[in-house]
């Protein structure tokens, strides 16, 4: 019985609620209530929201940290600080490449000479609006290059690190549990391998689902240690945080309510978005609704630029082309000391327009490399042909075809899913170059 699968997992749920009578006895504290002394805690996702976001509201967002650095009640655990150094350069490239794209866009009108209309007037007035639309394309194409210079010269001093890196200073972030250690190894990956939430929905990513897992056992100690309530301020809504229905996120998962609870001697954990977060600390209504704005945008928006969609590592792009479905899986985006970029990936492809992806597929584990003389490397999904270059160590692009003259109508699905068996392929938003 030890090694049946069904037993280990109804231990360990089991294990999940060990204080049975707290189902009934307990009640969290509602957060109106939690406010006012509970701790914050910040993740990836909230510290990433102010790229997309105004002035007005950069500067609301810092008045509010501010207030709660004074409290000494804001906390940053440090694998957030290690996730946000790796994901805003992300947000940079995809800055500066929308740039370039606008720029390379503006070319200049051609309306060719045609001596036989020289003396006609509505002919030297076409000749002079081209003249005039040429001047302004190429002072536009300056102020192009002049912003992109600036996005290039920020380096790590954009306006958002700049922001963070004035207030977190001293205090703020906490690097423990310590994740070097054997012991905390152990539990994280115990804590996959049974499934306890939060991170297993993440096994497929580059971290393993570590990474969550981690920033939860930092939230446990802190209710060891200060027995506060506390806010996890998060946009991450996955099945291993959240209880969800129809796709959408109702309730924090109560078996993580509960472990805080049995860790902080019967506090409150509440996991909230950064919009939910500022309005109840009083934020202007209009920097809340552009932050939600921000963030509601930011599931249904595809990370794109030119004829290419940012490939995350570990997540799951779906391509269609005709009646014929793939889907590739980055497991690894690397480049060498010589500037040459590698892929190594795992895709999935239905030849027989199957829309769905079973254990029926072909699947299969492969490597594209991109030379430093090639533009973008050649990246096969069964018999589809698509284009990959490298961004940096956790994303890359993949363009929507490898036809140089863009023939081929090939269209690309962008998920946040790291398990094929999950994809819903028939609701996907898929988008062609066409539509961009």
């Amino acid at each position: 019985m030890a090694d049946d699968p069904k037993m280990a997992e109804f231990v360990s749920k089991v294990q999940s609620f060990p204080d049975a009578n707290a189902a009934f006895a307990w009640k969290p504290t509602k957060v109106e209530a939690s406010l006012p002394n509970c701790v914050v805690v910040l993740d990836t996702n909230a510290l990433l929201v102010p790229y997309n976001v105004g002035s007005k509201s950069l500067e609301s967002i810092k008045q509010t940290y501010a207030r709660f650095v004074q409290e000494q009640r804001l906390i940053v655990p440090g694998q957030v600080a290690r996730e946000f150094a790796q994901h805003r350069v992300i947000k940079l490239c995809d800055l500066y490449k929308k740039l370039n794209d606008r720029s390379s866009k503006a070319s200049a009108l051609e309306v060719g000479r045609y001596p036989l209309l020289e003396n006609e007037s509505a002919y030297l007035r076409l000749q002079g609006l081209e003249t005039q639309i040429n001047k302004l394309l190429k002072e536009y194409r300056m102020a192009i290059g002049e912003t992109s210079d600036l996005v290039r010269s920020w380096n790590w001093e954009d306006p958002v690190s700049a922001l963070y890196a004035a207030m977190f200073s001293t205090g703020v972030v906490l690097d423990e549990p310590d994740a070097t250690d054997t012991k905390v190894q152990e539990k994280l990956a115990s804590r996959i391998e049974k499934k306890l939430p939060p991170g297993y929905k993440d096994a497929g990513k580059d971290d393993g689902g570590f990474g969550d897992v981690l920033i939860w056992l930092m939230i446990l100690v802190i209710g060891e240690e200060q027995k506060k309530d506390l806010i996890f301020v998060t946009g991450d809504e996955k099945a291993d945080w959240m209880h969800q229905s129809d796709k959408q996120a109702l309730y924090p998962r109560f078996e993580l309510i509960d472990e805080y609870r049995r860790a902080s001697d019967n506090h409150t954990v509440h996991l909230m978005s950064l919009s939910r977060f500022l309005e109840l600390s009083g934020a202007d209504e209009q920097v809340v609704n552009e932050v939600r704005k921000e963030e509601l945008e930011a599931d249904e928006r595809v990370p794109h630029a030119g004829n290419a969609i940012r490939l995350d590592t570990g997540n799951i792009m779906v391509v269609r082309h005709g009646d014929r479905y793939g889907a590739i899986q980055a497991l690894k985006q690397t480049s060498n000391e010589n500037g040459d970029s590698t892929m190594e990936y795992e895709w999935w492809y239905q030849p027989n327009g199957t829309s769905d992806f079973d254990r029926g597929i072909q699947n299969e584990i492969y490597k594209a490399i991109q030379k430093t003389s090639d533009a973008i490397a050649l990246v096969t999904v069964g018999s589809i042909c698509l284009g990959w270059s490298r961004c940096s160590n956790s994303s890359g692009w993949l363009y929507f075809g490898y036809d140089p003259q863009g023939l081929d109508d090939y269209e690309l699905a962008w998920t946040t899913l790291t398990d094929i068996s999950q994809l819903p392929t028939l609701t996907l938003r898929f988008k062609s170059r066409t539509t961009y």
